[in-house]
């Protein structure tokens, strides 16, 4: 294939995939790759050639040529299975709502101020069974979102009663099919384990049934203090546990329950082998006007490392569609607790509404960013709403969107890579 040709292969590429973005700054020319999140610096032959300019491309030296190539290798090589732009991380993202109960009243909001409404716990379950078993077959992950259209603060007490559920989906309790068909030999094991380490009171039989070792290692695997008793460090784990480790005291009994599984593979390996399971993790929204104890130590047990506030920029303009139900702001309340998340260990990600009473995300993203948010989400308000963009006024929130994005050119234009 000549170099034309793989110029042209490329340019349909990135024409048929939107995963990429080709753009240039006052210095540089760039490749960015949505998927990756990666920019590659590209020559000014390239840019033109993928800008349909009219260039020559023997006019690059060999240096160049050479570079351009092995770029083009990689871009095609990222891309050869990637072309309707679909995450190949094969990760399973599930937002469940839990109802409207909010004590906010914002003036854009979709929901009847007159009606809070809760989810039915079994329609949850529900929920979170045909996700775990019949939405996507063998997934990388699992990520399970809630709250959206309500605030979790509110929801704790069934957010805590969902959690307790969660322990019966994750299948790290025993099964007769990994237990070893020489029940004499495995009996004497768990003498060895748990007899010495007093967690069963007489010793089990050579006769043991696998039925019986099942119930007997769910019944141990549920102990809340298990690695403890067991006398376990973290350098006993994989490097890639530890971090469960540092933080089992204060974790959600399905993480307990873990690491619990896991503390019993590493004593009774070869017996029983380590399960494979997708990592399962939670977020939550908030308004952000709850920092209690209670609602603290509950994302600490769920193992939350940040937090997505809802607030749309300086005071005056969040308070102006983010108010509780009497009309009082709720924009200090949040500045306050953001100290109190950032205390407890969290950061916290902004979810931003932009309207037509404020169409500068660059000045709301320069004050969040003052506030300690370590990222922005911005989205227009809903049509229909008081100050929702029409046709008179859309320029100046497309006006905004230039600045900001002028802003992150600089950026990019000053990073090496």
């Amino acid at each position: 294939m000549t170099t034309s040709q793989k110029v042209e292969s490329v340019k349909k590429v990135l024409k048929d995939n939107s995963r990429f973005y080709v753009f240039e700054t006052k210095e540089n020319k760039w490749i960015y790759d949505s998927v990756k999140f990666q920019l590659y610096s590209i020559s000014n032959s390239l840019f033109n050639e993928l800008n349909n300019a009219q260039h020559d491309l023997s006019s690059m030296d060999f240096s160049e040529l050479l570079e351009f190539q092995i770029f083009l290798k990689e871009i095609q090589e990222d891309a050869k299975e990637d072309t309707n732009y679909k995450l190949e991380s094969n990760m399973c993202v599930a937002m469940i709502s839990l109802g409207n109960n909010c004590n906010l009243n914002c003036s854009y909001c979709y929901r009847k101020k007159t009606e809070n409404q809760t989810v039915n716990i079994e329609h949850v379950r529900n929920a979170i069974k045909f996700i775990l078993t019949g939405y996507k077959k063998n997934p990388s992950n699992f990520i399970f979102t809630f709250s959206m259209n309500s605030e979790s603060s509110r929801d704790l007490p069934l957010l805590k009663q969902i959690l307790d559920d969660y322990k019966n989906y994750e299948p790290y309790y025993y099964t007769l099919n990994e237990i070893p068909d020489n029940t004499a030999l495995f009996s004497k094991k768990i003498n060895e384990v748990l007899l010495k380490n007093r967690i069963i009171n007489a010793p089990v039989q050579e006769n043991i049934t696998k039925e019986q070792i099942v119930s007997l290692l769910n019944k141990v695997i549920s102990i809340p203090v298990l690695p403890y008793i067991l006398g376990f460090t973290r350098a006993m784990y994989e490097e890639k546990d530890r971090p469960e480790f540092d933080k089992y005291r204060i974790l959600a009994d399905y993480r307990k329950i873990r690491l619990n599984r896991w503390t019993l593979d590493i004593l009774f390996d070869p017996f029983i082998k380590r399960k494979s399971v997708p990592f399962v993790s939670f977020s939550v929204m908030t308004n952000g006007t709850c920092a209690s104890k209670e609602y603290m130590d509950f994302l600490k047990s769920v193992d939350i490392n940040f937090i997505c506030v809802s607030i749309d920029g300086p005071e005056e303009v969040h308070n102006h569609s983010r108010f509780y139900k009497d009309n009082t702001g709720s924009y200090k309340d949040i500045v306050n607790n953001l100290k109190i998340f950032k205390e407890n260990g969290f950061t916290f990600r902004a979810s931003t509404v932009l309207t037509a009473f404020y169409p500068k995300p660059l000045e709301v993203a320069q004050h969040l960013k003052s506030l300690g948010f370590v990222n922005v989400s911005m989205l227009p308000v809903r049509s229909n709403q008081k100050d929702s963009f029409t046709k008179e006024n859309i320029n100046a929130l497309l006006t905004g969107y230039d600045e900001l994005f002028e802003q992150l050119k600089k950026r990019f234009a000053g990073w090496k890579f």
